[in-house]
């Protein structure tokens, strides 16, 4: 019944679990009608079986970020840490440095001088 998006859980009667004490392999029933609906034309069957959202979640609180490259565990690195691989590098090699900034502020240009 959770694995059911509300729309499809308001046509179900209640039932009463049944009594056991372990379920093992069996896997979440999903259906979807094939027909056209006018909602969105974004929608996806994520979205229109409400399990987007669950999948949303799911990834935030336990998914482990890997390079899609090399396949290695992404993790947070320190300044130090930052500039210690940056300077592992061959001299002369080109490098690209991403990073979030506020291109608004004053001092931007400023900053990106500094570095």
């Amino acid at each position: 019944m959770e694995g059911l998006s509300s729309y499809a859980r308001a046509f179900l009667g209640v039932t009463s679990k049944p009594d056991v004490d372990k379920i093992e392999n069996l896997s979440p029933p999903v259906s979807i009608d094939q027909k056209s609906i006018s909602r969105s034309p974004r929608s996806t069957a994520g979205t229109l079986t409400e399990v987007y959202d669950y999948l949303r979640i799911l990834f935030a609180k336990i998914g482990v970020p890997h390079c899609y490259n090399c396949g290695n565990v992404m993790r947070k690195r320190n300044n130090s840490e930052i500039l210690e691989g940056i300077l592992s590098n061959p001299y002369r090699s080109q490098i690209a440095i991403l990073s979030k900034s506020e291109w608004g502020s004053k001092n931007s240009k400023e900053i990106l001088r500094q570095v």
